[in-house]
């Protein structure tokens, strides 16, 4: 089943500690605002190192980025 709603915005990439050609994504849900990654970790237990490891700079950066680049519709 897809996810209904306007896509997320892109904040930071992360390589996988065991798998150097996975990659994990954290972005920022424009439903709620909720920050969340795209790891197992994440789904399983809505908690991760990628979401630790994201500074609110990068959050800053990703939505200015997002409001430049008119994704966030405003």
């Amino acid at each position: 089943m897809a996810r209904k709603g306007p896509p997320a915005i892109f904040v930071m990439e992360y390589e996988s500690a065991s798998n150097s050609s996975q990659k994990y994504e954290v972005r920022i849900s424009r439903t709620d605002g909720a920050l969340y990654c795209t790891c197992a970790g994440w789904r399983f237990n809505k908690t991760c190192r990628h979401t630790d490891e994201t500074t609110k700079d990068d959050i800053v950066a990703a939505l200015k980025e997002a409001c430049r680049t008119g994704v966030l519709g405003i």
